[in-house]
């Protein structure tokens, strides 16, 4: 790679370059290279590209083509060598840019989570994302134990007067909670429902109905039934 490029720079440096023939030229004939821009109507900067041999600097090396032979027809120089040599150069140059690319060798950055996911790394966030599934699984349950049950009386509503002095006191409540009314425990069913015939007097009978969790609290509802004497 190194033998090929310094044999191509040779060989451009082997005879004077299009720009340094060109500004040789244009000082030997005492121009300026405002007047020569004027004269030839081309760009300032495209012609102290071509002098400078900046060809990436032109809008293509289409225009800096026909820009170089109106330049060197202003300068009276001969424009077959010189488009001749611009040819070489321009050539010469893509040899040197495709070895360039041939003898590149990308280097592949690692990823931040590379360096991160270490077996180390990854085993303790298992584990911590273990204990925390526990401590909130743990949280939940104490949370459902520690907690009072649900409890809703369907039937009777509240401060309801009938005629009968019995009725059936009908409810929801969680699983394995226990019911109690007026202190007497009453059988549930296996999803929390139940239902209870009650024996009522004449006038007000007050009905509290408690439900009991195993090491949990209470929920207490009251119901006002009322017993009209006319029955």
């Amino acid at each position: 790679m190194k033998n090929m490029t310094s044999f191509l720079v040779r060989k451009i440096k082997s005879e004077r370059t299009v720009g340094e023939t060109l500004k040789s030229k244009r000082q030997e004939l005492g121009l300026d290279l405002q007047e020569v821009s004027k004269d030839t109507k081309i760009s300032f900067n495209y012609l102290l590209a071509l002098e400078s041999g900046s060809y990436e600097k032109m809008p293509g090396l289409v225009y800096a083509k026909n820009f170089l032979r109106v330049y060197a027809q202003a300068l009276e120089l001969p424009v077959k060598k010189l488009e001749h040599l611009f040819l070489e150069e321009t050539n010469a140059r893509k040899q040197v840019k495709i070895a360039n690319v041939k003898h590149y060798k990308p280097v592949m950055k690692a990823s931040r989570w590379h360096f991160l996911a270490t077996p180390k790394l990854v085993r303790n966030s298992i584990i911590t994302l273990a204990f925390l599934a526990v401590v909130v699984y743990v949280g939940f349950r104490v949370q459902a134990i520690i907690s009072p049950p649900t409890l809703n009386i369907i039937s009777p509503a509240e401060d309801l007067v009938i005629n009968s002095q019995v009725t059936t006191l009908m409810g929801q409540t969680d699983p394995e909670v226990t019911i109690a009314i007026n202190g007497k425990t009453i059988v549930t069913n296996a999803d929390g429902s139940f239902a209870e015939e009650l024996d009522l007097h004449n006038g007000t009978n007050i009905i509290k109905i408690t439900a009991h969790k195993k090491h949990g609290k209470e929920q207490t509802i009251y119901r006002r039934i009322v017993v009209s004497e006319n029955n």
